[in-house]
């Protein structure tokens, strides 16, 4: 049993909240059998993140972590990707590669706009460059 099961199985039984949970985990580590016995600040935050974004765990109304329906159904591998969590991935996807493309295409018709302006002013310069020219003889 994984230290991640242990832990998902413990918040099963009775919600902690976020220190008790790293301190939890922190347990089975080396350190702690080193003699060093409260985690550090920070300790396994990350995961405990990522299992938050993957609503394996969620916090309740008291402000407790606990786990979730989905929890429970991945409590043996809980960091494995699920056809759930792909297709949010790829929709998410999707949706900010819309958003870059038409964000581009804006930008380039702002571009061609510009260098349009560009060669007009340009024109009319060496128009009136022409104009100076004839009159100063």
């Amino acid at each position: 049993m994984s230290i991640t099961t242990k832990m998902l199985t413990q918040l099963s039984k009775t919600p902690m909240g976020y220190g008790e949970v790293q301190n939890f985990v922190y347990k089975y580590s080396a350190r702690y059998k080193l003699g060093e016995k409260k985690a550090p600040r920070g300790w396994w935050c990350d995961a405990i993140r990522i299992l938050l974004n993957k609503e394996i765990i969620k916090y309740n109304s008291k402000g407790l972590l606990t786990i979730t329906p989905k929890g429970k159904k991945n409590i043996n591998k809980p960091f494995a990707t699920t056809i759930s969590d792909y297709k949010k991935a790829i929709k998410s996807h999707k949706g900010w590669a819309n958003h870059y493309w038409k964000e581009a295409n804006r930008l380039r018709a702002e571009n061609r706009e510009l260098k349009e302006r560009i060669n007009l002013s340009s024109r009319i310069l060496k128009g009136l460059d022409l104009e100076r020219s004839i009159f100063d003889d």
